[in-house]
């Protein structure tokens, strides 16, 4: 029954129930293992010979928090206009290949009644609700492995240093199949090598030299509690039943959780698998953030560099951890409020606008007293304000039509505290130098006073401001972060003139792309899935950078094989735009908003791609033009709603239990 592009290849076949849990216990390795897998392949000691040539890396290759990332809020009593809990969520994810969403809606009569998505082949409901309870995931800004400097001892490459003593390292031969260019398939050997940390990696600029490699340990390679995790939230009637999974099975593998009881109470809590390290080993971690430029370079590539040659620096095992050498449930940062708690994929510190979550909790869940990202404080803008202006109305509470439309809001966070002081900036210099070219801002400092900073289709200045702001962050803030007040902090501009440049440097890329600086985001903005020659889809939503809620852009990594609409190169570096407009393959993804009501929960939902991957099919658009014009579908939940709603024809399957 297999349409699309993989329809009747000859490697499709039945999967059995041991490559479907290999397959799960996969997930959890994306923040750590996964992304390593090249390094590990490529260790070899010195003398050895090396392995087929390959394009080296050119990074650690960790996922990039702009394309797995999600904004999800808990509202509660307080901010509920029925006082009922109330629940958004909004992961952003790629639109192809094996990261995708699947709508569904599982029922065991008497056991199981849970509505949501979970990514595609997996069992369960990975985020959705039941008649008691509704969470959502967000990817935690935490360390999910440590990577070890190795010192080796003299004259024995294959052997380190450890507490002053020889430890020699393991080593096993690993054979794989692969595809080669030509189609065949042929095996590969390799020899792996190993640490008691863990896998020795061939680490980009360090390699395996005679006195030091790099080795690491993973919180996840042994998350065998995943199912049972998850089983265990599917099957929750209440807050207190989902927080006890949590507690019982302690299986998140990388996400921040945040929930919300039927009767109000809004959770939040980061549990994800955390590296459990003494407080010895943090200060000498800072220290070396300091002082050595390899644990510095790791930092900078989301990797925590410790010194393997001391036990000081080992994983504690902590009583009721999931597995030894992680942080046990009741040290994991987590809050209950009855008004609303939030996350947009920054550090646990702000899960509320005004309430800070500090306390003496590792830094390897993230960092306190960090600046936030502008598409958090634009989340905690919309949920804070309660004037009759803002999102909530003029109770400042949410009603699910309000929520619904909350989501989708499409204001940038940068354009809200910039907008005004960009059009000073050029209202004070008419032109500016881009390029060795001079260029009058007059006409674009009217479009940019004129907008409302929003980034819906029909928004004129959207586009002008993206190419502004591409070229803008890093310029001096007037205002530094400012930890007392990070939802407020930073603002303003150093520079003006320099802001005048940067815009004169936006209009002149337009200018290259043949895009008017009026020209509404719609018209330039479109899904990218689609074959040549199709209808385009103009969409509204914007980059994370920018500080949006509706996250939507362009990916480079993909899971799938399938040949795909090759995207136009863009017409400047540092630009997302091509000469066919801005494309589109990642961001919001499975969108929900939903309530609890006196009978029972009500949702709306986008499955901005929708269940159809066959791009042939006309029903391969027809949910991205229903999230281009902010058409939400009720959910239907109940026996009564599913009858009333179904369309064609029921039909049973049978297998195997």
């Amino acid at each position: 029954g297999i349409a699309g592009w993989c329809k009747d290849q000859p490697w499709v076949q039945e999967i059995t129930a041991e490559q479907l849990y290999g397959y799960i216990r996969s997930i959890p390795l994306n923040a750590s293992s996964t992304a390593l897998a090249g390094f590990i392949g490529k260790a070899q000691p010195p003398g050895a010979t090396p392995p087929a040539a390959q394009a080296a890396p050119a990074s650690l290759g960790l996922p990039d928090p702009t394309e797995l990332a999600s904004n999800a809020w808990a509202i509660g009593t307080e901010r509920s206009e029925s006082g009922n809990g109330m629940l958004l969520a909004n992961p952003h994810f790629p639109w192809e290949g094996a990261l995708r969403f699947w709508e569904t809606h599982l029922t065991v009569p008497g056991e199981l009644d849970v509505y949501g998505a979970h990514l595609t082949g997996v069992p369960g409901v990975g985020v959705g609700f039941t008649k008691g309870v509704a969470w959502a995931h967000t990817v935690s800004a935490g360390r999910r492995f440590t990577a070890y400097k190795l010192s080796l001892a003299p004259g024995m490459p294959t052997s380190y240093l450890y507490d002053g003593a020889p430890r020699e390292m393991t080593s096993r031969e690993a054979t794989i199949e692969v595809l080669g260019a030509d189609g065949a398939v042929t095996p590969m050997t390799r020899t792996l090598w190993a640490s008691h940390y863990g896998p020795i990696l061939e680490f980009p600029g360090v390699g395996w030299s005679d006195t030091m490699t790099i080795t690491y340990r993973d919180a996840n390679l042994d998350d065998d509690e995943i199912l049972d995790q998850y089983f265990a939230m599917d099957r929750a009637q209440s807050l207190d039943d989902l927080k006890a999974a949590h507690e019982r099975h302690n299986g998140v593998p990388l996400f921040n959780t945040i929930a919300v009881g039927a009767e109000g109470t809004a959770w939040y809590a980061d549990t994800s698998a955390t590296p459990n390290l003494s407080d010895e080993a943090l200060a000498a971690y800072e220290v070396a953030l300091e002082t050595d430029s390899l644990v510095q370079t790791a930092a900078a590539n989301n990797a925590v560099l410790l010194d393997g040659s001391t036990s000081r620096d080992e994983w504690v095992d902590a009583e009721g951890a999931r597995d030894p050498g992680l942080v046990p449930y009741e040290e994991l940062p987590q809050v209950e409020r009855d008004d609303y708690v939030f996350n947009a994929n920054d550090s646990f510190w702000m899960p509320h606008a005004t309430e800070l979550l500090e306390g003496d909790y590792s830094p390897m869940h993230g960092r306190q007293d960090t600046m936030r990202s502008w598409r958090t404080r634009e989340n905690a803008w919309v949920l804070d304000d309660t004037t009759a202006e803002g999102p909530s109305g003029d109770d400042g509470a949410f009603s699910l039509d309000e929520l619904a439309a909350a989501a989708l809001r499409n204001e940038a966070g940068s354009a809200r505290e910039l907008r005004a002081v960009t059009v000073q900036a050029c209202r004070a210099n008419p032109t500016a130098e881009a390029g060795g070219e001079t260029i009058d801002l007059v006409a674009a400092c009217d479009v940019l006073a004129q907008w409302d900073g929003r980034h819906d289709t029909t928004s004129v200045g959207a586009v002008l401001w993206r190419e502004f702001w591409t070229n803008q962050v890093n310029a001096p803030y007037a205002v530094e972060f400012v930890p007392a007040d990070p939802l407020a902090t930073p603002n303003g501009f150093a520079d003006p003139p320099a802001v005048a440049a940067k815009l004169a440097r936006a209009v002149q890329i337009l200018q290259q792309a043949g895009v008017a600086i009026d020209t509404p985001l719609g018209a330039v903005q479109h899904d990218g899935r689609l074959p040549e020659g199709s209808e385009r889809i103009g969409l509204g939503g914007g980059l994370g950078a920018e500080g949006l809620t509706n996250v939507i852009g362009w990916s480079n990594s993909s899971t799938t094989l399938e040949d795909r609409p090759k995207r136009p190169a863009v017409v400047a570096q540092g630009s997302s735009l091509t000469p066919d407009g801005y494309w589109v393959n990642n961001g919001s993804s499975f969108i929900m908003a939903m309530e609890f009501t006196d009978d029972g929960p009500r949702a709306r939902t986008m499955l901005t791609y929708g269940q159809v991957q066959d791009r042939t099919s006309p029903l391969f658009t027809s949910q991205m033009q229903r999230f281009a014009d902010k058409d939400w579908k009720d959910a239907a939940f109940t026996a009564e709603d599913i009858e009333a709603n179904l369309e064609g024809e029921a039909r049973e399957v049978t297998g195997k239990r």
